[in-house]
């Protein structure tokens, strides 16, 4: 028997089974895993739920939508998407070991920050002048009693010309 124990839920899977078995059930897994998925099945997709135009991007929106929480699996955050947006500076790296980014983007008269978390690697890719296309969460930022919208980039594309 390769397993001794199985459950979970939808959101987790848990299973027990004797060290002796692991590389067995790995190697049947794998074999499962290839035989049922297709490789489109394993490119990354992001839900987009709505475009915005950057003059919408605004604190009252964003708190709108804030109104809609608690968010989870049966209600994820709003995701949207913004295009055609160029940086006004380099991308630049933030955090301890430099993992996120922290950019500058307009389009139309119109500047906002946003946050790319876990894209640090991604900075030398992004120049100034770039013209890229967002997808994001929105976000207020309160730092130091000043609130301001900001964009939580989940993904961020350069524009094609």
């Amino acid at each position: 028997e390769p397993l001794t124990k199985f459950g979970g839920h939808a959101m987790a899977a848990g299973l027990s089974l004797p060290v002796a078995n692991i590389d067995a059930f790995r190697a049947a897994l794998v074999k499962r895993v290839n035989a049922e998925l297709d490789p489109a099945d394993l490119v990354r997709r992001i839900r987009i739920d709505a475009g915005a135009d950057l003059g919408e991007c605004t604190v009252p929106l964003f708190e709108m939508l804030q109104s809609l929480a608690p968010f989870g699996r049966g209600n994820p955050k709003p995701r949207l998407v913004t295009k055609g947006l160029t940086l006004d500076r380099p991308a630049q790296r933030m955090g301890v070991q430099g993992k996120h980014l922290s950019m500058q983007l307009r389009r139309d008269g119109r500047s906002i920050r946003a946050v790319a978390w876990g894209m640090g690697d991604r900075a030398d890719s992004l120049p100034a002048g770039a013209v890229v296309d967002a997808v994001f969460q929105p976000a207020v930022n309160d730092w130091r009693g000043n609130r301001s919208a900001e964009l939580h980039v989940l993904d961020i594309l350069p524009t094609a010309i």
